[in-house]
């Protein structure tokens, strides 16, 4: 499994690398980089069930770009692990990054608030 996230990040140090010598935001490279991001978030969470390191991906990924999508896709991370206080915690600064989809970010935690409260309480 060690040797699968030294590949995740050789392959982001060479994206970082091709898109840092460009100096563009390129979309083509700027997406790859994202693409390599998640999966590696992916595989951190559901396959080696490491939450600090999933955590760690995904703050590097919001400072690279932070969008709506991201932000839910960390949301649904910090969901595999239950920890209803990090999951608070996320939605409450995917508010305060994007606060364009403000509206659409608090309709989406308070639906997940009612869902936690109809089936754990």
């Amino acid at each position: 499994m060690n040797s699968i996230r030294f590949d995740f990040e050789k392959l982001i140090e060479h994206l970082k690398g091709k898109f840092n010598f460009l100096n563009l935001k390129v979309n083509k490279n700027i997406e790859m980089l994202i693409y390599s991001y998640k999966i590696w978030a992916e595989f951190e969470t559901y396959k080696i069930r490491n939450k600090s390191q999933m955590e760690k991906i995904m703050n590097q990924l919001i400072k690279l770009e932070s969008t709506v999508d991201i932000w839910f896709d960390y949301i649904s991370y910090e969901k595999y692990f239950g920890d209803l206080n990090s999951i608070r915690k996320i939605y409450k600064k995917a508010i305060e990054y994007c606060k364009k989809d403000k509206k659409l970010i608090s309709e989406k935690w308070l639906n997940w608030e009612n869902m936690y409260d109809f089936f754990y309480k």
